[in-house]
């Protein structure tokens, strides 16, 4: 399709994919990077990631008030059960998991400042994962929806 495009008018090969269509534009015109889409691509991911902190945050919270333990990465459980019902405790509450930790290991330990960024974007790319896994849940049935 961009084949015919370019044939069949004068706009060169260069500057024809600015002009490609796009779901955020009507049609053929030009897309301007700072027309409102970027904007709610930002807003959108800043949306995800604190749906996700937030569920961990839920979590962990939860896990605390019902066992009396701080979850953490190791594993001191006994029973098949209580280690299967342990991996939603991890599986979202993992970036909590992670910058306490990382967090502790700068103030306690004196561990450098890159561990800590390093430790704070795999919580952020953890944490996006998470967010969209609960508003894909929460669009699925009905309790995030449009209009």
């Amino acid at each position: 399709m961009l084949n015919a495009v370019l044939t069949t008018t004068a706009i060169p090969a260069q500057t024809a994919l600015a002009f490609a269509p796009s779901p955020y534009n009507d049609g053929y015109r030009k897309v301007n990077a700072w027309d409102g889409t970027v904007m709610f691509e930002l807003g959108l991911f800043l949306f995800i990631v604190a749906m996700g902190f937030s569920a961990g945050g839920i979590v962990v919270n939860l896990y605390q008030c019902l066992t009396g333990n701080r979850p953490g990465f190791q594993l001191h459980l006994k029973s098949v059960f209580s280690r299967v019902a342990y991996v939603p405790v991890i599986m979202f509450g993992g970036p909590m998991i992670l910058m306490r930790n990382a967090i502790n290991g700068r103030i306690i330990d004196g561990r450098p400042a890159f561990f800590l960024f390093l430790s704070g974007f795999i919580a952020l790319t953890w944490s996006f994962l998470c967010g969209l896994f609960v508003v894909h849940l929460a669009l699925a049935t009905g309790l995030l929806g449009a209009g």
